[in-house]
């Protein structure tokens, strides 16, 4: 997703050929950067809207630390092993494979690997939360992007004329 001022700008393609992809290696890890930078290894591809994309790989014990900025979201997602991470509270979470964990805090991320040690996706990005209210945007979104597009209304005095413009539903909270 992008932001509305970026919704309808033409679709570009970023071929990046392997020798061009960046790891950074310290004790125990390796952290291959696909976008934003790690401990001043910076991924090739371009993005928009501030995203982070990182493949780490943590020996047992290692430890995984990065600064989120303010307002970002954090998702990892194991693909082999385990780890533990800072709860909400002062318990560690468990994060393991086959299961995403979602960190919606700034600050200082910090994951440690289990006995097994952990490979993991890392993303970061800043949410887009972005209503516009407008019928006209919903109908115009709905004509450029077809039936296939799940068109929701996030406004329940919007829901009927969502629906009428052949919006799927509603999101309410």
């Amino acid at each position: 997703n992008l932001p509305a001022k970026h919704k309808m700008i033409a679709p570009r393609y970023q071929d990046i050929p392997p020798q061009k992809i960046r790891v950074a290696e310290t004790v125990g890890m390796k952290v291959t950067v696909i976008a934003g930078e790690w401990r001043g290894v910076k991924g090739p591809v371009e993005t928009i809207w501030p995203v982070e994309y990182f493949d780490v790989k943590l020996l047992p014990g290692a430890r995984f630390e990065h600064d989120v900025p303010d307002g970002h979201t954090v998702v990892a997602y194991p693909y082999y092993g385990s780890a533990t991470a800072p709860g909400e509270t002062s318990l560690a979470i468990r994060i393991s494979t086959g299961f995403l964990a979602v960190f919606s805090d700034s600050g200082k991320l910090r994951i440690t690997a289990t006995e097994r040690g952990m490979d993991f996706l890392l993303l970061i990005g800043k949410p887009i939360k972005e209503a516009s209210g407008s019928i006209d945007q919903a109908t115009e979104v709905r004509r450029l992007c077809g039936p296939d597009f799940i068109l929701l209304s996030g406004d329940d005095s919007l829901t009927l004329p969502t629906l009428a413009v052949g919006g799927n539903g509603i999101i309410s909270v």
